[in-house]
């Protein structure tokens, strides 16, 4: 399927629909033998998975830290959060980002981690200018601070070493993630599974990415 629609396709929708396929096979599989994908994938490793609670959009200061407090209590050990400015809202826009994560800072402290998401939404010379602000609250990561083609971009972002710096939900194939990896452009990926060509593509940018540490 890769092959038949490199013309037209190789990253966006064309790999969302192969990622589809792919997923769907795996399923089949997975009824074919009467066994879960995750036993199809070598099985249990651990007895929990880490997650985090992923939502803290832009809202009312008190109401982010109304939701942060929620997620404490509920036990969650991680934290992601959402920027709402970007560079056309100036250095205005860069203090009311700041007040995002001081609000949830305040109500989680920094025995849980709190990450921080802008989708895509800065340029280069925005994200240098937060990053030094960004830096005293200690995130585990600032995800997406670029667009996703901007490679270089990641790489002078993570090369500050400032924040650590987490990228490729919309990277797409092994070969998307070879160049990521191979620019050490990022301290953390992070693929969908439905984008990036399902489990199987899944499965090798895991392995490569354990390669770089």
């Amino acid at each position: 399927m890769y092959r038949q629609t490199m013309a037209f396709g190789r990253k966006g929708i064309g790999m969302v629909a192969i990622s589809a396929v792919d997923i769907a096979l795996w399923d089949v599989l997975g009824k074919a033998t009467k066994q879960p994908v995750f036993k199809l994938l070598g099985g249990r490793t651990k007895k929990q998975i880490p997650v985090y609670a992923s939502r803290l959009y832009s809202q009312k200061l008190e109401d982010l830290a109304a939701e942060a407090q929620t997620y404490k209590e509920q036990g969650y050990r991680a934290m992601k959060l959402r920027f709402g400015w970007g560079p056309v809202d100036g250095a205005a826009g860069m203090q009311r980002n700041l007040e995002l994560v001081r609000t949830v800072r305040e109500v989680i402290g920094y025995e849980i981690d709190l990450m921080a998401d802008a989708y895509m939404g800065w340029t280069l010379d925005y994200a240098r200018r937060m990053l030094p602000l960004l830096e005293p609250f200690q995130l585990r990561w600032l995800e997406e601070a670029v667009i996703p083609d901007d490679i270089h971009g990641y790489a002078a972002l993570k090369a500050l070493g400032r924040v650590p710096i987490a990228g490729g939900e919309h990277e797409f194939t092994i070969y998307g993630f070879r160049e990521l990896l191979e620019a050490e452009a990022v301290d953390y990926i992070q693929f969908d599974t439905n984008r990036v060509g399902g489990i199987t593509q899944a499965r090798k940018v895991a392995a490569m990415a354990e390669a770089h540490s």
